[in-house]
């Protein structure tokens, strides 16, 4: 084989190295998506549709935007995400079940709620507080009784998380 027939060789199996490794980073650093809709809880009248986009990065995060109805106006709302093994539905409906997501990180955003008891949200989930969308089932809207206590925070709407990709 002659020598520039060598370097040929060698350079095109090269570059088809690259384009595959390429390719792979690529593929793992699309974003992901999900969608969920919650549905009242406890009669509370309240529903509302949210979208995820992770980005699979700590820097972007997790990008979380929502729109719902139902919401007192005079009211404060956060909504939370919740760990894989949660439910949408019963007596444990969006809570914890291992505790693996701490209370930064299950922050999703605070709602900006309209006279007519419209809403919206948008929050990035980020550097500490980044949740990949791939490590929980649920999303909570709750009404902020105690400011600082999560843990006294009223359900009040819960959905499941739809993930794509």
């Amino acid at each position: 084989m002659s020598a520039m027939r060598k370097l040929f060789v060698s350079l095109a199996l090269s570059i088809g190295a690259v384009m595959i490794a390429t390719s792979s980073v690529g593929a793992l650093s699309s974003p992901s998506t999900g969608a969920a809709t919650l549905h009242p809880y406890d009669r509370s009248g309240v529903k509302a549709r949210m979208s995820f986009v992770d980005t699979h990065d700590d820097n972007t995060g997790l990008t979380v935007t929502g729109t719902a109805t139902g919401l007192d106006p005079h009211k404060l709302y956060v909504s939370l995400i919740s760990d894989n093994g949660s439910v949408p539905g019963g007596p444990q409906a969006c809570e914890p079940t291992d505790h693996s997501i701490d209370e930064e990180e299950m922050f999703a955003g605070p709602w900006h709620v309209n006279a007519d008891g419209t809403g919206t949200l948008f929050f990035v989930m980020s550097e500490g507080g980044y949740v990949p969308l791939s490590d929980f089932d649920t999303v909570s809207i709750r009404e902020v009784t105690v400011p600082g206590r999560p843990d006294l925070f009223p359900l009040v709407a819960c959905g499941q998380i739809s993930k794509h990709k």
